[in-house]
């Protein structure tokens, strides 16, 4: 979120060509494909050709970082698994009856294992309601940093202020993102998860009515650095307490319920990208907002459904207790 975006924001603010007399009544959530563009300018050849060797080579410099100075671990590996796992292609060579038949039960072993997991993910979503009660949450939480990504940086911040200040933008998103994430997990232990909840959805909620309110206006640029600012506080509350209310609701059986949870949410993401290109700005908004309502309302139902199993519990176990003081001799 910061040396990637900085790398960025360097690089294109070179080519930067804004003229302040560029047409910005189409921005903001005005915003439709094929419109006009505002400041949005597309950089010049050289200066994406220099972006994309600069990522490349960070890549590059990543993997041979890893390779040299990451454990090696031997029979744990993604690589001694290749080498004991018989290649498709291998099928019908020579090899050694022993090992073609071992290869063959570990793959078949593999594959047994694979299916019996996503069927287990599945069985334990219709199983548990609360489970499919977050479905609208966990969506919106992928959702909701689809249209910060896109919507905002394209249709507010470069139709705006120019492509070249995206980086700058989204530095401030991260930084806030980052802490948030941190406070959060800490101020859970004084403050419930329903507040945090309600907080980010407020945050999002209000920020959201100020997207389809405020025209953008190139005067109007720390406003750009606050909204991106916010929407990192709220991102931080949405990702800490989603993944941290599985270990409350399901224990023992987080990884069922984290599985559910990266399916609905690339759902999410797909759907937001799958429609980005045909609505405008402003239909946009409305979906996510319409989604923050209802998942709120799911959320709300989740939590009167864990109070509830919570006091069954506490009636049984005190039913229990009462009934062995009963039986003990006096």
């Amino acid at each position: 979120q910061i040396w990637g975006n900085l790398i960025s924001s360097l690089v294109l603010q070179q080519g930067a060509n804004v003229s302040s007399a560029a047409d910005v009544s189409s921005c903001g959530a005005a915003n439709c494909p094929g419109g006009s563009g505002g400041n949005l300018v597309i950089p010049p050849r050289s200066l994406r050709v220099t972006l994309i060797s600069i990522y490349l080579a960070c890549g590059i410099l990543a993997v041979l970082l890893m390779t040299l100075f990451a454990d090696k671990k031997p029979e744990k590996g993604i690589f001694s698994s290749l080498k004991t796992s018989m290649p498709c292609g291998a099928r019908g060579k020579a090899t050694p009856d022993g090992e073609r038949e071992e290869n063959q039960d570990e793959r078949s072993t593999d594959c047994n294992h694979l299916c019996e997991r996503f069927l287990a993910a599945w069985k334990f979503m219709f199983r548990e309601k609360r489970m499919m009660l977050l479905i609208p949450l966990i969506m919106y939480g992928t959702m909701e940093q689809a249209l910060n990504v896109a919507i905002f940086t394209q249709a507010f911040v470069s139709c705006t202020l120019g492509i070249h200040w995206i980086g700058w933008v989204m530095i401030c998103f991260g930084v806030c993102n980052a802490l948030s994430a941190l406070l959060a997990g800490r101020l859970r232990k004084w403050i419930p998860r329903q507040v945090l909840f309600m907080t980010a959805a407020v945050l999002n909620l209000a920020l959201m009515i100020e997207m389809l309110a405020v025209k953008p206006n190139p005067s109007l640029t720390a406003l750009f650095f606050v909204h991106a600012g916010l929407w990192g506080v709220a991102d931080g509350i949405w990702q800490t307490q989603i993944n941290s209310l599985y270990g409350v609701l399901f224990p023992g059986e987080q990884e069922l319920a984290f599985s559910m949870d990266g399916m609905w949410g690339a759902i999410g993401y797909t759907i937001s990208f799958a429609y980005g290109g045909y609505l405008c700005a402003d239909v946009k908004i409305g979906i996510l907002l319409a989604l923050l309502v209802v998942s709120m309302a799911m959320y709300a139902v989740v939590e009167v459904l864990e109070k509830r199993m919570a006091r069954e519990d506490e009636e049984t176990t005190d039913d229990s207790t009462e009934k062995k003081e009963n039986l003990s001799p006096d």
